[in-house]
């Protein structure tokens, strides 16, 4: 059920385990990880315990604290068995911490290959850990940045608009399935990207893979919507939420999205700038099958923890 469950102690949770986290969910991992993954309610013992056991890999933060700690050394024990049936699972990461205190703590994790995070982002060692993990992942990463590098690299010139030609269409039709799909997020996304439906379809007619594309616009469209309908906005405001959603899925910094802050409360900014990163809804309502008790929203359950929508107040004006 999950690539990887994180053990770790408290104390390293706000500097560099809920990043860690954030970042390797961001990236598309299934990742067991308290905050992301308890929601109210639920038994932490029985949860860790189903987290150990449906996990591929073990990430173990090992630092000055976690040595201390009886909880996180039974997580590690339950890492440990499970490795000594199935092979490698446990991925250490070295956190503030010398090779000597964890040769003390415990001399076989001291033998094992380690991530440090000693002088390095956060990224990097999520990078790391992704390229062992999920290696199809991290070659997706890998492209996206020599891309990166290459507009870096790249000279800026200034083009006439009336100059810049469409790219050839691909294909002559589209399925049905594809049109049916391409409906609806033109309607979703009505009034902050408002086109004709020529022009919708004749943009994915372009495209070599107009199923991945449409797929990647699902996404922004529906980041968009669980966003608006959740609050009060006005026209701008919608109208700057489908910017920041559409610039953040395409991999653009909240620095560069300056111009959108002004229109919206500092909880509600940061909310916008976390939706994209995450495959299944943050935010989302606690509901049941009265006759079964089984959550519609389990699924959401597994990567976060769940906003209810009922306790979130609503953004009334322009901030």
């Amino acid at each position: 059920m999950w690539d990887a469950f994180i053990s770790h102690a408290s104390e390293d949770k706000s500097d560099f385990v809920r990043p860690l986290a954030e970042l390797l969910a961001g990236y598309g991992l299934a990742i067991w990880y308290d905050e992301l993954s308890l929601t109210i309610g639920d038994s932490l013992s029985r949860s860790i315990d189903k987290g150990l056991a449906e996990s591929r890999f073990g990430i173990v933060v090992l630092s000055p604290a976690f040595i201390s700690k009886n909880w996180p050394e039974y997580e590690l024990r339950g890492l440990t068995a499970r490795e000594m049936h199935t092979g490698k699972i446990i991925l250490p990461v070295w956190h503030n911490i010398t090779k000597d205190q964890v040769l003390q703590f415990s001399p076989p994790l001291a033998d094992k290959f380690a991530v440090t995070s000693s002088g390095r982002e956060v990224r990097q060692v999520a990078f790391d850990l992704i390229k062992i993990v999920r290696p199809d992942i991290f070659c997706q990463i890998h492209r996206k940045l020599q891309w990166e590098e290459q507009l870096r690299n790249a000279k800026t010139v200034s083009v006439d608009t009336q100059e810049v030609k469409f790219g050839p269409i691909v294909h002559e039709t589209l399925p049905q399935e594809l049109v049916g799909r391409i409906r609806l997020l033109r309607a979703a996304l009505w009034g902050a990207h408002t086109h004709s439906m020529k022009v919708w379809v004749d943009g994915f007619r372009r495209d070599l893979h107009p199923e991945t594309e449409i797929a990647w616009w699902e996404h922004v469209a529906a980041c968009y919507l669980e966003f608006i309908k959740t609050r009060k906005l006005t026209a701008k405001q919608m109208q700057a939420a489908f910017s920041v959603v559409f610039f953040t899925s395409n991999g653009e910094k909240p620095e560069a999205l300056s111009q959108y802050r002004s229109f919206f409360k500092a909880a509600d900014w940061d909310l916008l700038l976390r939706l994209p990163l995450y495959r299944e809804p943050v935010l989302d309502v606690k509901e049941e099958f009265p006759e079964t008790g089984i959550r519609l929203s389990e699924a959401a359950y597994r990567q976060f923890r769940v906003l209810q929508i009922d306790d979130i107040p609503p953004n009334s004006g322009e901030a």
